[in-house]
């Protein structure tokens, strides 16, 4: 996590992210393994904070 600029109370914060990787889980059938990159950015438009993430999702059916 990168904290970028200062963020202020009455800041409204707005999230933008992108899938970097996608797996299906090798010990849990069913389940899929998601790196997500994730930006913040304050009403100005400067970027406040970056990060990535991990994380295990549940997989749909093919019928959802």
């Amino acid at each position: 996590m990168i904290h970028h600029a200062p963020v202020f109370h009455g800041d409204t914060i707005y999230a933008q992210s992108e899938v970097l990787t996608l797996r299906e889980s090798r010990s849990r059938p069913g389940w899929g393994i998601v790196t997500v990159a994730s930006e913040g950015y304050n009403q100005a438009g400067v970027k406040v904070i970056s990060f990535k993430r991990t994380i295990m999702i549940k997989q749909r059916s093919h019928a959802e």
